[in-house]
């Protein structure tokens, strides 16, 4: 890119230039797995900025991603269920037809859905994916749990948000048809137990999910 105008403070304005454009988009916030940006003035003070990303799919994996994930949302979704329902079955389609990457080299949608195994990443970009194909509110939170960095997800429904972790909700190893709900719509209280998080990052999860819509 070529800049010229005011001076820029290198590289810090840049870079919060990139962090507000990320904060706006959790989807290409978590694909990326890495991002560099160098610069150099060329004559007549004009700047040439170069950024260069690597994401964890490729364009092509991508349109895969969204072509499949409309085909799945039209076979799973049915025009009579409310936001509840919808959340539902989108978490237990996931859990049921994921298993979670015990080598630790899957990270991407593409990589739960096509190949049907991920780590936490993964599971979250998919739940990010499907949920908002629903016309979900949905944010891809980033903390530690069991003693390591992992990411889970949060949804809005009536207004709440809740936490939902499908790696956490997902046996391993893996238990064909098995669908657990122990971390599906919780509170902060609830995950504070088991997850940490900066919590002034995210939304609040403070109210209670109605109990006569939890899966029995």
């Amino acid at each position: 890119v070529r800049y010229s105008g005011e001076t820029l403070q290198m590289p810090r304005e840049l870079e919060n230039m990139l962090e507000e454009i990320l904060a706006e988009d959790d989807y290409l916030h978590y694909s990326q797995s890495s991002q560099k940006i160098s610069w150099a003035k060329q004559p007549g003070g004009e700047l040439l900025l170069d950024f260069r990303f690597n994401y964890l799919a490729t364009r092509e994996e991508e349109n895969i991603v969204n072509s499949q994930v409309n085909r799945i949302l039209k076979e799973i979704i049915k025009p009579e269920m409310d936001k509840h329902q919808k959340t539902r079955a989108i978490h237990d389609f996931i859990v049921a037809n994921v298993a979670y990457d015990l080598s630790y080299r899957e990270h991407s949608s593409y990589s739960a859905l096509i190949k049907g195994r991920a780590v936490c990443q993964g599971y979250a970009l998919l739940m990010y994916k499907m949920l908002q194909g629903a016309g979900i509110e949905v944010r891809i939170i980033s903390g530690r749990a069991g003693g390591e960095e992992h990411a889970w997800n949060l949804v809005r429904l009536d207004g709440n948000w809740y936490h939902i972790d499908a790696t956490w909700d997902d046996p391993v190893p893996d238990t064909p048809g098995r669908i657990l709900y122990d971390y599906y719509n919780r509170t902060d209280a609830q995950m504070a137990a088991t997850h940490t998080w900066e919590r002034g990052l995210y939304p609040a999860a403070q109210t209670a999910y109605p109990q006569e819509r939890l899966p029995q």
